[in-house]
């Protein structure tokens, strides 16, 4: 995963890392722009609660852990998480 690793304190985050980090986000907010009458800022902050909620997801299960919460796949859970977030904001 891109972002499962500890930058170490005082360093800045290497430049191709946050070249990658920013080329997947502007791919997704290219995708949500015209569904939020293209405002910039909604786009943005519904790109990164997608992310945080989709790396929550993915961690939970590497950790074998989302067996605790669901028998669903992490495929299903991240299917229902976007889908239902997305609805209540472009409703």
């Amino acid at each position: 995963m891109l972002f499962n690793y500890k930058q170490p304190p005082g360093l800045e985050i290497p430049t191709i890392v946050q070249e990658q980090v920013d080329h997947i986000y502007k791919i997704i907010i290219d995708i949500l722009m015209p569904k939020l009458n293209f405002d910039t800022e909604s786009a943005k902050t519904t790109c990164s609660v997608l992310w945080a909620g989709l790396h929550g997801i993915c961690l939970l299960t590497m950790g074998g852990k989302m067996g605790f919460f669901s028998l669903k796949t992490a495929n299903e859970l991240g299917n229902s998480f976007v889908t239902g977030y997305l609805k209540g904001t472009i409703a």
